[in-house]
């Protein structure tokens, strides 16, 4: 097609005139001149080469090296040799992966164990029957693992402040195969030091320590795991600690005890010494002890190497045997660290005996507890509901009680009792002319276990004439027998005989 004579006209005016050198700004862009070879801005037609990063690539200037020295041209010259070597590096980075993906996984170091305590099985006390002293605690517990397959998991014990000398005898678990068995550790608190850890030891504090074995790299570990319910053996532990330390600190050098005044009860003054070296703070009653043994003055602060008088005032629950309650020693409590909650969790009961003036106590109450105690009959007993799951039922029991002294009697519902409350029918029974007051209570048995290590329920009453005198009266007879064996077997049946 022949080119319009305007556009050629144009060009020849343009090549005439210098358009290729006209004003660079002028923005114009004439395409009809992209294929001029006379472009002064390039050699040849179309040559956009000046666009952009020119420079080569890392890969040319590689290959540039490498022909530049002669390498190329001898890997052409040696193809065989070339290919030979190349398959020996692969067959060598495959088998490098197969040995690496063969190799066994090595044990972690967080151990994928758990030790719960097992059910409502709770810690048992370890005493020494010679001194009556807690020696060691041990539980039930149970042994789990997700872990590999390959690994086995033993316990080793239970460790922790106040601990020593940890053992178990749980058989070995597996992944997907827990077991149970016991842990048990001996209790360590001989030195003030070991003390004041236990005071301020934490739950968390107490862990089992197990050993991790792999019998596919023959790795054994040791760690330490944490004890799922350990709250336990921590209140168990600062118990046997505090009483450690009292028996270890504190003396009563002498015991004075004087018959409050128209009550049936005693004030008994302790003199106490403090033979360590550090302070007992806030010495107070426990409020275990109420309410036979109640405060009777302040809380005391005892100073190390120092003596002071402590009180309390005990109302005996049995004047047939008034002392009774301070057999096992005054339940006491006291602040062992600064700063710190006098209460049972923190501040465990402590028992300090005073043997030496139980005499004293007795003497005192003998003015008031002069009355014959009462004798208690059962006439008739049955059962009235059982349960079939743990054997425990209800007893209905008529008691035929002779007061010598006469009055009134009433009949008290102990707040809790091992072998059973006994609830009454009238809290208050009069004594009739012949010296008989007729009563009929409800015995809630606890359970077959439960009543083998309780023994005899107890009928809690209170004579009152000129004084209110407590006594605490065993129910037991043929009776009794027979309908506890109804519910409990024979062997039950003979606690109460």
């Amino acid at each position: 097609m022949a080119e319009p004579s305007d556009v050629r006209a144009r060009r020849r005016d343009d090549h005439v005139h210098g358009a290729w050198h006209g004003d660079p700004m002028d923005g114009r862009l004439d395409l009809d001149r992209l294929d001029d070879p006379h472009d002064p801005y390039g050699s040849d037609p179309l040559d956009l080469d000046v666009v952009g990063d020119d420079s080569p690539l890392l890969s040319e200037r590689v290959r540039t090296w490498l022909d530049e020295h002669g390498v190329l041209t001898w890997l052409r010259g040696h193809r065989p040799l070339v290919g030979i070597a190349a398959a020996l590096v692969a067959l060598s980075l495959v088998a490098a992966g197969g040995w690496w993906l063969a190799q066994p996984d090595y044990l972690a170091d967080d151990a994928a164990v758990e030790v719960t305590t097992s059910g409502q099985e709770p810690a048992r006390l370890i005493v020494d029957v010679s001194t009556g002293q807690i020696t060691g605690l041990t539980q039930l517990v149970l042994l789990s693992s997700s872990e590999s397959p390959t690994v086995t998991v033993d316990a080793l014990g239970v460790v922790g402040p106040g601990l020593a000398r940890p053992t178990a005898r749980i058989p070995s678990a597996v992944a997907g195969a827990p077991t149970t068995g016991a842990i048990a550790a001996d209790i360590e608190c001989s030195a003030a030091d070991q003390t004041s850890a236990v005071v301020e030891s934490r739950a968390s504090d107490y862990q089992v320590q197990v050993q991790r074995t792999d019998s596919a790299t023959g790795e054994k570990r040791i760690d330490t795991v944490p004890l799922q319910g350990a709250e336990e053996w921590l209140r168990d532990v600062r118990k046997a600690c505090v009483q450690i330390a009292a028996d270890r600190d504190l003396q009563v050098l002498r015991v004075e005890a004087s018959q409050v005044p128209e009550s049936v009860a005693a004030d008994i003054r302790m003199l106490v010494r403090n033979s360590s070296d550090q302070l007992w703070r806030s010495v107070r009653v426990s409020t275990l002890g109420a309410p036979t043994v109640v405060a009777a003055t302040p809380d005391v602060d005892i100073a190390a190497g120092a003596e002071e008088w402590v009180t309390v005032r005990l109302w005996p629950d049995d004047c047939a045997d008034p002392v009774r309650g301070l057999a096992g020693g005054v339940p006491l409590r006291a602040a062992l660290e600064d700063g710190i909650a006098v209460t049972e969790s923190r501040a465990p009961t402590f028992y300090l005996p005073i043997d030496n003036g139980l005499d004293a106590v007795a003497s005192a109450l003998r003015q008031t507890c002069t009355a014959v105690p009462p004798t208690a009959e059962i006439t008739k007993a049955r059962v009235s509901g059982s349960s079939i799951q743990d054997g425990a039922g209800t007893i209905d029991i008529w008691v035929d009680l002779k007061v010598p002294s006469g009055g009134i009697v009433e009949v008290q519902e102990p707040l809790a009792d091992r072998a059973g409350i006994v609830k009454p029918f009238q809290d208050v029974v009069t004594v009739d002319d012949d010296g008989i007051a007729r009563i009929k209570v409800q015995w809630q048995v606890p359970g077959c276990f439960a009543m083998l290590q309780a023994g005899a329920p107890v009928l809690n009453v209170r004579v009152v004439s000129d004084l209110r005198r407590p006594y605490r009266l065993p129910l037991t007879g043929e009776s009794m027998r027979t309908n506890l064996t109804r519910l409990c077997g024979t062997t039950a049946g003979s606690v109460v005989a």
